[in-house]
């Protein structure tokens, strides 16, 4: 796989086509409404990826992942409260877009005043 898309597309094949008009609850599926229902504790991610529209990838890397600042309203639709970036996408873009990546996740719960 070269290219993000490629999953796209397999996603489609499978299952049709994805809506044109979605609300950025719509990566989630029943995600939001289980969680008003369970209510975790706390809710993790593993954010694979930077949070950027610009830059230079990593040379001799074979997948640089990025999303676009805008889609942030989509981890603040689940109402993230931590995000771990120890993975292998977390440096595609360099360090300093991996710093412009933590600025826009500044939504976050700090650790410290969790819910109770």
């Amino acid at each position: 796989m070269k290219d993000a898309r490629g999953y796209v597309q397999i996603a489609e094949d499978l299952n049709g086509p994805f809506p044109q008009e979605r609300g950025v609850d719509y990566v989630w599926g029943d995600l939001i409404g289980e969680c008003s229902v369970q209510l975790p504790h706390f809710r993790l991610i593993n954010l694979e990826t930077s949070i950027t529209d610009r830059g230079t990838p990593w040379p001799d890397k074979g997948i640089q992942y990025r999303v676009h600042p805008k889609n942030v309203d989509v981890l603040k639709a689940a109402k993230i409260d931590f995000c771990a970036l120890g993975n292998n996408h977390v440096l595609d873009w360099g360090v300093r877009l991996l710093l412009e990546s933590l600025h826009h996740l500044t939504f976050l719960t700090p650790f410290s005043s969790t819910k109770g």
